[in-house]
């Protein structure tokens, strides 16, 4: 599997797991077999357990699941979400990507995470905002005990948008780039800016583009309707110490 480094807290605290997966893994439309495969491939990588990762049916909104003790991961794959929290030791929740970004967030402090799927219509509408809320008002944690890591995305050089779509950003310094009728938004700036805004203490940054680079990601602006998606995710294992892992697989 491709590797990689995001440099992200998130890895070096006892108990969690966290990773990106990159394009030899598609968890787009592809054969059951194939999707099982590339399943069982990054739990592996990133340790751990398959059957109990949660994710939600994305639709690039604001709602937020928890998952809660007892729960099977069927019982929530049909809702229509886009972040997912719970303070659950065993459970990972994972969001898909292929352009936009995914955002992990974790209480310093707690045993308690959130992974989120936030696009541009995410972010307008609030989607980082509401996972932060929801993990403080669910868990009683503070907004300055969580640290966060956005994985790999579009990235501003190349994320050109309508002026419409510009205009959500446009009060965030640095976000928008605008010449001769073109207007780059660059998101994981727009993220930053949003969850430092709520109090969270520290945000990592993928340095890496998905667009630029087709040899490690899928990316829907590249390839179309046909294109792969990256699985991201984050777990609570309960464990005191961990392999050690480069937070991509």
């Amino acid at each position: 599997m491709a590797g990689g480094e995001t440099n992200s807290d998130l890895m070096r605290l006892p108990g969690v797991v966290h990773g990106f997966s990159t394009r030899p893994l598609d968890f787009g439309s592809q054969s059951a077999n194939a999707l099982r495969e590339n399943h069982l491939r990054l739990a592996q990588c990133v340790g751990y357990a398959q059957e109990r990762l949660f994710q939600v049916k994305q639709v690039h909104g604001r709602e937020v699941v928890r998952v809660a003790a007892g729960h099977p991961p069927r019982s929530i794959a049909d809702l229509e979400a886009d972040a997912l929290i719970t303070d659950q030791v065993g459970i990972t929740l994972g969001v898909v990507t292929a352009d936009c970004m995914p955002v992990l967030i974790l209480s310093m402090a707690r045993p308690a995470i959130a992974a989120a799927h936030a696009g541009w219509r995410g972010l307008a509408a609030g989607v980082l905002e509401a996972s932060v809320e929801a993990l403080c008002s669910s868990y009683g944690c503070a907004s300055s005990e969580l640290i966060a890591a956005v994985g790999p995305c579009v990235s501003g050089r190349v994320y050109e948008v309508s002026s419409a779509v510009a205009a959500h950003f446009s009060a965030i310094e640095g976000a928008v780039e605008s010449n001769a009728g073109r207007h780059l938004v660059d998101l994981q700036r727009v993220a930053a800016a949003r969850l430092v805004a709520v109090g969270v203490s520290e945000v990592t940054l993928a340095p890496h583009c998905t667009f630029e680079e087709p040899v490690l990601f899928h990316s829907y602006r590249r390839s179309g309707a046909g294109a792969g998606r990256q699985l991201n995710v984050i777990g609570l294992t309960g464990r005191a110490s961990l392999p050690p892992t480069t937070g991509m697989c």
